[in-house]
């Protein structure tokens, strides 16, 4: 089983190097992109006090999970996914939704395969590094 942890401000370092990482990563040699921006500075001052302040809003659920290109094809996305749906249900939560970017059809078939449906896209809604990114929005409903 795998364990969500509430980060604290000591956390601050690995969570920018983590978005920094995943800026780097994203589109990266014909790779799916999966982040909108090209390039930010993750480590200001700015971002750290947001960061914290952040952390003082309580969030019933997870809002975000990624799993890293060296452990791609391993069941990681599969294991995440199993447990924010378990997590939905434990929490009487109705409704996952999430986006995803078009090219990202990994992402996509796991999402599928889950029974999530698409219920929106909105066509060329980001140009990142030159390319046409589509902006796909699913659903799952939660059994109780």
């Amino acid at each position: 089983m795998l364990t969500t942890v509430a980060l604290t401000p000591v956390d601050f370092k690995r969570w920018a190097e983590h978005l920094t990482r995943q800026i780097a990563e994203s589109g990266r040699d014909g790779r799916p992109f999966f982040s909108p921006l090209e390039a930010a500075d993750f480590e200001s001052p700015e971002r750290r006090a947001r960061f914290e302040d952040r952390l003082s809003i309580p969030l019933p659920q997870p809002t975000w999970m990624r799993v890293w290109e060296g452990f791609y094809r391993r069941g990681l996305g599969r294991k995440l996914m199993l447990e924010a749906i378990e997590f939905a249900t434990r929490n009487h939560i109705e409704w996952i939704d999430l986006s995803v970017f078009g090219d990202n059809h990994a992402a996509i078939s796991l999402y599928r395969y889950f029974g999530f449906v698409e219920i929106g896209r909105r066509d060329d809604r980001f140009r990142i590094s030159g390319r046409s990114v589509d902006d796909i929005t699913m659903t799952l409903r939660i059994k109780s």
